[in-house]
């Protein structure tokens, strides 16, 4: 982590949870009117149960009514937010189990006043923050039985009216660097950890090994814990952009892509919503890396194409990009299923000398059995692989596998799914195998290539088809000629080769395209208009 990072790291952690909404400038989202939103971070994210928060100058809790409002601040480099939840804390079993104080308190000053009042000797006694007020609770018991059993032992010393806590599946536990506990909150109250001393639009927070602008908050899913980041739309376009586009292309190709992931974002708030968030940080989404990742040139993109993005129809388009298009894009219903008519295929000249404009992938005949029996699809042995049909943009929309079982059709970007996104980089490309051969028909005309399980031969019992029944499953190889040279193939082959172009689903915009176009001389504006058909941005 750098230093900058280090710095303000926990300064702004804010915990969101559940009950706040982004905070918004207009009605609906199509005027662009969310200023806030909610990402779900899993990564750097090693534990579902704990996370640790970094800053050097101590951490500001919150909540939220209306606007922040600062409960309490702390002194600390360092603090553990975690689930409360059955763990093993250095000698003994702890738990959610508690003992509670019967009296409230409206400030958490007050509490820990009254706490330090009541504590002796092993004792643990911490602050609680539930419905509005502060409390004080005792222990951290397995079960409610040894915390019953306790009950007796602190009455006795403290003589006050004391009440067994239940575990209830929502509280978080905020701890300072030495494990003790700072307060427990319930993860339904709207509570955020913000930098000491500085407000929203100032914070940085370190999570985990990176670092964030914005707030952390939490939300708990039962005996999982949800890290969120709060943030501002425009700044969390400052993670988004240089994880999408190398920040340090053209300008006008990354202000092409701030407009993108600004319209992306915008058309998925709410994605999460069940878990507690907008959008993750993922492929998912976006891949979102916060300030850890932050460029200069990608930062200037997103501030020279602030609040614009761009439409069809005067509405927000959803603008999906890939990375490049192999020399022609796709229109949507050839990669999914619908016709949107902003998302057709255009002929993509700047794609065309892209990293990966030419690819080869080579899979054996047991790597596709296997990647077909993970689908749970069995044809049984792979005879051949065979493109169907092609899109009228040069990808396949059907990819037949035929096998001794029978044959497996694979549409479109179903491909890929089985293939392997990574591998089969693109559905632009073609077929071949090691079983393959140019065959002449009986006319003695032009050669037809087929893969030589499928083919008849000439055999001393006359003309068969080379299948298994024919060919020795201990040497099923076949001795090709043309009268003067003599090969050797398999007759069943054992190796397909897919041999293909550009990477991505192929819709939207190409984004090394994008990076040729503003070499060029294009603008922003006039990238996102050539590969978003009739859209205009606003």
């Amino acid at each position: 982590m750098d230093k900058k990072s280090i710095i303000a790291l926990i300064c702004c952690a804010v915990l969101v949870f559940s009950g706040l909404t982004s905070i918004s400038y207009g009605d609906t989202e199509d005027d662009q009117s969310i200023r806030y939103i909610k990402v779900g971070l899993n990564y750097p994210i090693t534990s579902d149960k704990q996370i640790n928060l970094y800053n050097n100058k101590g951490f500001s809790v919150k909540t939220f009514k209306e606007d922040f409002q600062e409960l309490f601040s702390f002194v600390d480099t360092m603090t553990t937010v975690r689930l409360d939840y059955h763990f093993q804390n250095i000698d003994k079993q702890t738990g959610p189990f508690h003992i509670e104080y019967k009296e409230t308190f409206d400030s958490y000053e007050k509490a820990v006043a009254k706490l330090n009042q009541l504590k002796f000797d092993n004792i643990d006694i911490f602050p609680v923050y539930e419905n509005g007020v502060f409390k004080i609770w005792i222990g951290q018991y397995s079960n409610e039985v040894d915390a019953s059993e306790d009950i007796s032992r602190i009455y006795n010393k403290l003589q006050i009216q004391l009440n067994v806590v239940k575990d209830n599946k929502q509280r978080v536990v905020l701890e300072n660097s030495k494990g003790n506990i700072v307060i427990i909150f319930d993860a339904k109250e709207q509570i955020y950890i913000g930098p000491y001393g500085k407000e929203l639009e100032e914070s940085i927070i370190g999570v985990g090994d990176r670092s964030y602008r914005g707030f952390i908050t939490f939300n708990r899913i039962e005996d999982e814990l949800k890290v969120i980041n709060y943030i501002n739309l425009e700044k969390y376009l400052y993670g988004v952009v240089p994880r999408e586009m190398s920040g340090d292309w053209p300008i006008e190709a990354l202000k092409a892509q701030a407009v993108a992931a600004r319209n992306y974002a915008l058309i998925s708030m709410g994605k999460h919503l069940d878990e507690g968030y907008d959008i993750c940080d993922t492929t998912h989404c976006q891949v979102y890396a916060g300030y850890s990742w932050e460029k200069i040139r990608s930062n200037q993109a997103v501030d020279e194409t602030l609040e614009k993005v761009i439409k069809y129809d005067g509405k927000l388009i959803s603008t999906y990009y890939h990375s490049s298009s192999g020399g022609k894009t796709e229109d949507s219903e050839n990669v999914w299923s619908n016709p949107v008519p902003y998302l057709k295929g255009v002929d993509d000249k700047f794609s065309l000398g892209a990293p990966n404009d030419n690819w080869k992938l080579v899979l054996s005949r047991e790597e596709i059995m296997e990647k077909l029996n993970s689908i749970d699809v069995n044809v049984g042995e792979i005879l051949a692989i065979d493109v169907l049909e092609y899109s009228n943009n040069d990808r396949v929309l059907k990819l037949a596998i035929k096998g001794t079982e029978g044959v497996h059709i694979l549409e479109k970007d179903g491909a890929r799914g089985v293939l392997g996104y990574n591998s089969l980089k693109s559905t632009m490309f073609s077929t071949k195998s090691n079983g393959e051969a140019y065959v002449l028909g009986a006319s003695g005309s032009k050669p037809t290539k087929m893969s030589l399980g499928e083919a008849s031969i000439i055999t001393a019992e006359g003309t068969q088809i080379a299948n298994r029944d024919l060919i020795s499953r201990d040497n099923p190889m076949l001795y090709v000629t043309n009268g003067k040279n003599k090969e050797t193939i398999p007759a069943i082959p054992t190796q397909y080769i897919f041999e293909g172009h550009g990477w991505g689903h192929g819709l939207g915009m190409s984004q090394w395209g994008a990076k040729k176009m503003a070499e060029e001389g294009y603008n922003y504006e006039e990238i996102l208009e050539y590969y978003y058909t009739d859209a205009k941005v606003e």
